[in-house]
């Protein structure tokens, strides 16, 4: 799989990757992802993903899985609606990444409120508990 741009975490850069040669129902080829590491270091080899799709134009978000995350339309210059596939978490290699491999590649922002949508689905998902609500 190979990242075409990743919406990173924090600093929150978006990015193109290449997940490799997909077998089944794998998520492979050029992609958006999100990336779902607090801190990953630069010098760091491997960063840890949450691939993105798109919908198709007679689509809307109520035909999502019920593991998939709406996002809504992220990717600048596009008028498609992307969603997030935390059932497809998985780490990369950084070779895998297409852009942004310098600083002038660009940098695209999700909000807060969409990467913790993604955060409490991979908790629910992989840890059979409910997100902390804090009111």
């Amino acid at each position: 799989m190979t990242l075409k741009t990743v919406f990173v975490r924090f600093t929150v850069r978006k990015f193109r990757r290449h997940l490799g040669y997909n077998v089944g129902s794998e998520e492979g080829g050029p992609r958006y992802a999100v990336v779902v590491e607090n801190d990953n270091a630069r010098r760091s080899k491997v960063v840890v993903i949450v691939p993105l799709s798109t919908l198709e134009s007679n689509q809307s978000k109520d035909n999502l899985h019920h593991s998939e995350v709406y996002l809504g339309k992220i990717i600048p210059g596009s008028d498609k609606k992307s969603y997030a596939l935390p059932l497809h978490i998985r780490g990369i290699s950084k070779m895998r990444i297409i852009k942004p491999r310098r600083d002038e590649h660009g940098v695209y922002k999700i909000s807060p409120e969409k990467l913790t949508e993604i955060d409490d689905k991979i908790k629910i998902l992989f840890t059979h508990k409910k997100p902390l609500v804090i009111e």
